[in-house]
């Protein structure tokens, strides 16, 4: 079977969101599929509302004009810290994927959209109401393409919870989902947005990482290269959504311990602290080998625990929050808590005991959900 992925793959330094289309197209290919990931650019294709209002309010109050400044900036200041680093993103896509063409508005996609018996949109953040104006919402709720191929979704995720549904948003992708062959979520949250929308028939499973084995990703990425620290190392990925990750204090903790600090940022987190701008593979492998981890990432996360290194997980603050409900299946796994309530909790919980034993019985469960649900969707393939 042809299966097109339509999948977040930007920006190059998000880790979790390369991986996570690299680990859905591997396990597809595995099971015999002919496997591609539709290139459709949904950062380039943004309508523009002009709301003359509200450029007259900005002008006229200081809160409005003063926040709108400020995202600007910090947006421009992200934009050159992606693209001052470079993390080898492209070059892993092409090594490691099969790519269609490139998409740079919804238009081209829907003249002439990838020939395929299946598209499967997801996982991460497809359907977060933030990033989906209408050209993005019609990319990823698939409404391109022949009516024959076959419609999935495969752990998509919202990125907020429920009392955040958008009414009007709610009205436009209902029809679109209606016309889905199967329909899974990532998150337990993510079943009450689609049964508040109208969707009962939707069901959760694991996210696409899981797919695959940690020995699987050892051997895809047996032959890149990375340097390892000589002594024992604490490894901190940073997003650079709000959280209360505080890197000195880190640093202080781990050297009072004898232990190195090896520092990744992602997805633009600018700061003047040493760190170091791995590939995709080398990311894992730096997780795989390291002592412990501490990070605000989902799949930093993820990663963590199929490497069984104790991990400790700051949640993510102000306009972020609401993707925090992502972790309680991470939680739930590992049948205990990872979310560090006060600055001073990693500790408590890097030297706590993990029950690996426990989380590879539910890691398993969990993952034969996704098998299950992608072999009915695809038609028993």
């Amino acid at each position: 079977m042809k299966i097109g992925i339509m999948t977040c793959w930007q920006p190059d330094d998000n880790y979790g969101t390369q991986i996570q289309g690299f680990a859905l197209q591997k396990y597809l290919e595995k099971i015999g599929n002919d496997v591609f990931l539709i290139q459709y650019h949904r950062f380039d294709d943004t309508l523009m509302i002009k709301r003359p209002f509200w450029k007259i309010l900005k002008g006229l109050n200081p809160y409005l004009l003063l926040r709108f400044i400020k995202n600007k900036l910090d947006s421009k200041n992200q934009k050159k810290e992606t693209f001052a680093h470079n993390r080898n993103a492209p070059e892993f896509r092409k090594k490691y994927l099969h790519l269609s063409q490139d998409y740079y508005t919804f238009d081209e996609l829907n003249k002439q959209p990838p020939d395929a018996d299946a598209y499967i949109v997801g996982s991460d953040q497809v359907w977060n109401i933030q990033y989906l104006q209408k050209n993005n919402l019609n990319a990823h709720f698939l409404n391109f393409g022949k009516n024959e191929t076959r419609r999935i979704s495969y752990a998509a995720s919202f990125g907020f919870s429920e009392d955040k549904l958008n009414e009007k948003f709610a009205v436009a992708v209902k029809p679109l989902l209606s016309c889905f062959d199967g329909i899974s979520v990532r998150e337990k949250s993510g079943l009450e947005i689609l049964k508040k929308i109208g969707i009962k028939n939707a069901v959760q499973v694991c996210d696409p990482t899981f797919l695959l084995t940690p020995d699987e990703y050892l051997e895809f990425f047996r032959d890149e290269k990375v340097a390892l620290p000589e002594k024992e190392y604490v490894f901190v990925y940073e997003l650079s959504a709000d959280s209360s990750l505080n890197i000195k204090k880190i640093k202080t903790w781990a050297y009072k311990h004898g232990l190195d600090v090896v520092y990744v940022t992602g997805h633009g987190k600018c700061t003047s602290e040493k760190r170091i701008f791995p590939s995709v593979p080398q990311w894992v492998k730096l997780i795989a080998n390291s002592k412990y981890v501490i990070t605000n990432s989902f799949h930093g996360t993820v990663f963590s625990l199929f490497f069984h290194k104790p991990v400790a997980v700051f949640s993510l603050k102000g306009c972020a929050k609401t993707t925090n409900s992502r972790l309680d299946t991470l939680n739930m796994i590992v049948g205990r808590n990872l979310t560090i309530h006060k600055p001073c909790d990693f500790e408590k919980i890097l030297l706590s005991n993990f029950d690996w034993d426990f989380f590879e019985m539910q890691k398993k469960e969990l993952r034969e959900s996704g098998i299950n649900f992608l072999s009915n969707a695809l038609g028993g393939n």
